[in-house]
């Protein structure tokens, strides 16, 4: 781990990154800093810390630099702790933020075990929060999925937010699937249920009201696989047949009927979870 490292080799890190060009966010230092004529070819000049680093460490270094840049901007959280987030989860999703994010924590706004199953409850939490959002689900299979939102979850007419949205899974491992072009259907939001991503009436996330049962299918939006984990069967016919009962999705119901594998697109929620992003 980073913190492990002592605190005068990143320096060394950073001096050799700095002359040699190597990791992200620096410039190459101009060739007269490096002059191969006048001194031997490992020393390095101009450095404050006078580092003398071998050329042949040059990936341990750049490894480590790297390590510490992510441990550097990994969100902190605050006004609670995670029920889903471990923090290697954690250190996924900041490699893979948006830069305007960059030293950014996460602030808690709710979490089913705190603040029950609602998500009228969600609504009031965020009505007076305009900042970029989390939204993280665990199902009972134990699958991790959910979105990142440049906007907050509210009722609206229409289809909202914009192509920095993205949604993820850890199946095991974390992947990402962002903005196609295809369409512009990011987050909808109902008194009864709330979509992210679109295909022919079909969300990469879908949840109702109660925050207990969702759907999660491709959508053009995001070219995203099914993102949640299978259901047994039992669980299956719950969450197929409260979700059957909501009108708003009755028609998407009989658009499935067809296809023998829907059910496998049922997910139950174990803990779902809104985070905010903010300095």
């Amino acid at each position: 781990m980073v913190s492990s490292i002592e605190h005068f080799r990143i320096e060394e890190a950073y001096s050799f990154l700095i002359i040699s060009g190597i990791g992200s966010g620096f410039q190459k230092a101009p060739k007269e800093i490096i002059d191969s004529d006048s001194k031997p070819e490992n020393e390095l000049k101009n450095c404050d810390s006078q580092t003398v680093v071998d050329a042949s460490q040059a990936s341990v270094v750049a490894d480590a630099l790297k390590e510490f840049e992510e441990e550097k901007f990994k969100p902190q959280l605050h006004c609670g702790t995670s029920e889903i987030l471990s923090d290697d989860m954690l250190s996924d999703l900041a490699i893979n933020l948006p830069s305007n994010l960059a030293g950014s924590n996460l602030f808690l706004v709710y979490q089913t075990g705190t603040h029950g199953y609602s998500l009228g409850t969600i609504y009031r939490k965020m009505k007076s929060s305009n900042f970029p959002s989390l939204l993280l689900i665990k199902d009972n299979s134990n699958t991790v999925f959910g979105a990142y939102m440049p906007d907050n979850l509210h009722i609206s007419t229409h289809y909202y937010g914009t192509g920095e949205t993205f949604v993820f899974h850890w199946k095991p491992n974390f992947k990402k699937y962002e903005w196609t072009r295809e369409n512009s259907f990011f987050l909808k939001g109902d008194r009864d249920c709330f979509a992210i991503g679109s295909k022919s009436g079909r969300s990469a996330i879908w949840f109702e009201d109660t925050l207990k049962y969702g759907r999660s299918e491709p959508t053009d939006t995001f070219e995203n696989p099914t993102l949640c984990g299978k259901c047994n069967e039992i669980d299956q016919n719950n969450a197929e047949s409260t979700i059957n009962m909501l009108s708003i999705n009755k028609s998407n119901t009989n658009e499935d009927s067809s296809n023998e594998n829907s059910k496998e697109f049922y997910f139950v929620i174990n803990c779902l979870e809104v985070w905010r992003f903010a300095m």
